[in-house]
Formats: C-alpha cells, sequence, structure tokens
C-alpha cells in the first residue's frame, strides 16, 4: 500500500519539494512592501488636500454662523459693529491654528445693514483663502 501513495503523488504533479514549502519568499514580501509604499505616498497629497478642504468649509460655514449672530446682535442692540470687533470674536470663537483677518471696511451698522468687504483666512500650514462678503448682509453666500 505505501507503493501505491509513492507511485500515485508523482503522478498529479505532487512532488516532496512543495509538500513541504510553505509562507512567502523575502524577494516576495519586499515587493509586496515596495508596491503597499508606493501606493501610499501617491495617495497620501490627495489626502491631505481632502482633510483641508473639510476643516475650511467648517470653518466658513463656522464664521457664517457668526456674522449671523453679529448682525443680529447690531440690530438688537441698535450699535454698531466694528471690523476690529468682528475680526476679535472670530478669531477668539474659531480655531486656533487659523488667522483671520477682516477689510477695515466690513462692519456692522445699528441697523444690522453691512457694506461688505473681504475676509482672510491662513492657517499655520501656508493655506490662504479670501472671501468677498456680500454688501447687505456681509453672508459669504453659497460658499458654505
Amino acid at each position: 500500500m505505501l507503493k501505491a501513495v509513492a507511485v500515485w503523488m508523482p503522478i498529479l504533479g505532487y512532488s516532496s519539494s512543495f509538500m513541504r514549502r510553505t509562507g512567502y519568499s523575502l524577494i516576495e514580501i519586499i515587493v509586496v512592501i515596495s508596491i503597499m509604499a508606493v501606493a501610499i505616498t501617491v495617495a497620501t497629497p490627495s489626502i491631505s488636500k481632502t482633510v483641508e478642504r473639510y476643516q475650511v468649509r467648517n470653518l466658513l460655514r463656522s464664521v457664517g454662523h457668526h456674522l449671523g449672530d453679529l448682525r443680529v446682535t447690531s440690530f438688537r442692540e441698535s450699535r454698531s459693529i466694528s471690523s476690529a470687533e468682528i475680526k476679535t470674536l472670530l478669531q477668539t470663537e474659531l480655531a486656533d491654528d487659523w488667522v483671520i483677518e477682516v477689510s477695515e471696511e466690513t462692519h456692522f451698522s445699528a441697523l444690522g445693514y453691512c457694506p461688505g468687504g473681504t475676509l482672510t483666512m491662513t492657517n499655520d500650514s501656508g493655506g490662504d483663502y479670501s472671501f468677498e462678503l456680500e454688501p447687505g448682509n456681509c453672508m459669504l453666500g453659497d460658499r458654505i
């Protein structure tokens, strides 16, 4: 019976060296790691840009809400809010790693009217974004 098994295995293409091989060779592992490294290198810049775009969108949404609150406050309290006050409030209420600048002409009158202006946001990694504020309500429009 042992002879039949020994004769039968070579006929099916099995050899003793095939039966002993388990695992992967060093070259196979190096090739797979190299392919993964190239894929990660290619994907990393696009992922970081997507994350920054998402952060800017969220920050703009928050800026829009705060500008709306300032407009309501100026109307409710019947007082003007200067560009320096707008900048101070936005800078203290929003993310620490962003610097927000508001143009001089941007302010809210006692009736809640805003002549428009420019809002500039800069982050620590060098991203610089500038937006025009709509005359009348100082909203960012459809950018949010």
